[in-house]
C-alpha cells in the first residue's frame, strides 16, 4: 500500500504544474510509496494544456490525471479536491496546490506525523521566499503569519481558519466520515472559505489540529494589479457570505442534535447537515 496521495488542484498554468512536478521528483520520500494526482479545474476547452504536461513528465513516481468537467468561471477546488481525495490508493490524503512547490521532505514530513498522532488535521509551513527549498531541516519559521499558526498549534489553540489546503493532510477514512469539501461552494466567480469550511466539520468530528513547520511548500506570489486584486476580492466576498450561510446552519443542527440525543446517542454531523 502507498504511504500517500498527494492531491494537486490544477487551473491554467501548465508551466506551475510542470515545475511543480520537477520539485516532487526531488522528495525524499521513497518515489514507489507515493503517488500525485493531478486534478484539472481549468475548463474543458483548457484541459489539453495541462494534459500535454501529464503525458509528456517524465518522474519515477505514480502519477495520475482528472478533470473536473466544469466550466472555467466557476471555482470548482472543491470539486477537484474530493476527486483526487475519492481516487486516492492511500489512506493518507496531502493537499497542495499548482502555484506551490514542494521542499523536498513534505512528503515524509506529513507520513511521520500521522504515523504518531490519531485523526490528525495536520498543515505545513506555506513560505513566500524560494530559498525555503534548499534549506535542511529543521526549517527556521521566517513568515510572521505561519509563525502565529505554529504557536496556536504549540497552544492546542488552532480553529477553521487556520487550515489552509496549500499545504495540509488528512487520512482519506476522516475526510469521508464528514463527506468531504463542500461542493455547494463551486460557484462561478466566488472565490475562498472552502478550507475553513470543511475544517469547522473536521474538528467537530473529533479531530486534533497541527501545524508541522518542517512540511514546507514555496507559495508563488500572485498578480497584484489593481482590478485583478479588486475582482478577487469581490469574488471573496460573495464565498465569505455563503461560508456564513453555511456555519449558520451547522451550529444549528449541531445545537438541535445535542438537544435531541443528550448523551451523545445521535452520532456525528455529516456533510448534509451543511
Amino acid at each position: 500500500m502507498l504511504d500517500a496521495s498527494l492531491v494537486i488542484p490544477c487551473f491554467n498554468r501548465p508551466h506551475l504544474v510542470e515545475e511543480g512536478l520537477r520539485w516532487l521528483s526531488r522528495q525524499t520520500h521513497p518515489h514507489d510509496r507515493f503517488e500525485v494526482l493531478l486534478v484539472d479545474d481549468s475548463g474543458p476547452e483548457n484541459y489539453h494544456l495541462n494534459r500535454a504536461v501529464f503525458e509528456q513528465a517524465r518522474v519515477d513516481f505514480q502519477l495520475r490525471y482528472f478533470t473536473t468537467g466544469l466550466p472555467k468561471e466557476v471555482y470548482g477546488v472543491t470539486v477537484a479536491r474530493n476527486l483526487g481525495m475519492r481516487e486516492a490508493a492511500s489512506p493518507l490524503v496531502i493537499f497542495t496546490d499548482d502555484d506551490c512547490y514542494c521542499h523536498p521532505a513534505l512528503i515524509a514530513e506529513h507520513v511521520r506525523v500521522h504515523a504518531e498522532v490519531d485523526r490528525l488535521l495536520l498543515t505545513g509551513y506555506r513560505s513566500d521566499e524560494a530559498a525555503v527549498l534548499e534549506q535542511a531541516l529543521p526549517l527556521a519559521l521566517t513568515r510572521d503569519k505561519c509563525k502565529r499558526e505554529y504557536e496556536k498549534s504549540l497552544r492546542g489553540e488552532l480553529g477553521p481558519g487556520d487550515f489552509k489546503t496549500g499545504n495540509a493532510s488528512v487520512k482519506k477514512a476522516h475526510l469521508l466520515e464528514v463527506g468531504g469539501f463542500n461542493e455547494s461552494m463551486a460557484q462561478a466567480h466566488e472565490y475562498g472559505y472552502t478550507d475553513r469550511e470543511l475544517a469547522m466539520r473536521l474538528l467537530a468530528n473529533r479531530m486534533t489540529f497541527r501545524v508541522n513547520p518542517n512540511a514546507a511548500v514555496y507559495v508563488l506570489p500572485t498578480d497584484a494589479g489593481t482590478q485583478a486584486y479588486r475582482d478577487e476580492h469581490q469574488a471573496m466576498e460573495k464565498a465569505r457570505r455563503r461560508f456564513k450561510a453555511l456555519e449558520r446552519r451547522f451550529r444549528w443542527n449541531r445545537l438541535v442534535r445535542r438537544l435531541l440525543h443528550p448523551f451523545g446517542g445521535g452520532g456525528q454531523p455529516r456533510e448534509e447537515e451543511t
